[in-house]
């Protein structure tokens, strides 16, 4: 069975600490039909693009969703992210909030661990600087503690170190 793996930012803004995961087989297609979006809202593994970076999550495809009630969020095999809500956000918080639910797609449900290999990625890749992990942390800062998460200022503190290490 394929496990869902919803976004961190579910809890930050529904300030909601219902489950991160639950099981499902779905495939992006499924999706695309069960929630009665077009047919365009499916991007093919290595298209999409997010304020003109090109933006890969290996094989996996990636499907617009204005609909749902969060940023972003992912099932195996595909990653959602909502345009509507992540037009009005900086860039490098979209990218970091893509990568988030890519890293779910190689490291599982541990939030820690999947903001930790955005981070990284986007230092890694030259889109992540000291600009933009000040607006992530700005982005995330009055986040409440879940069963999932840490608070906003401590999820920050955790990613600044993410940000430190892959700088040595």
């Amino acid at each position: 069975m394929n496990k869902v793996f919803f976004s961190s930012l579910v809890a930050i803004f529904l300030f909601s600490s219902g489950p991160s995961q639950a099981e499902s087989t779905i495939t992006p297609q499924q999706y695309i039909k069960d929630r009665g979006l077009q047919s365009t809202s499916f991007i093919a593994p290595g298209k999409l693009r997010i304020d003109g970076t090109r933006m890969i999550c290996g094989k996996r495809p990636t499907v617009f969703d204005p609909t749902l009630d969060d940023f972003g969020g992912a099932f195996d095999g595909f990653v959602i992210l909502n345009p509507r809500l992540l037009k009005r956000l900086p860039k490098q918080v979209k990218l970091w909030i893509y990568s988030h639910e890519c890293a779910h797609q190689f490291r599982g449900a541990d939030e820690a661990v999947a903001d930790c290999f955005a981070i990284k990625r986007g230092v890694r890749r030259g889109w992540l600087r000291k600009s933009g992990m000040d607006q992530i942390c700005k982005f995330i800062w009055s986040a409440p503690p879940s069963s999932h998460h840490a608070a906003g200022p401590k999820r920050c503190e955790m990613m600044r170190r993410c940000y430190k290490e892959v700088q040595k």
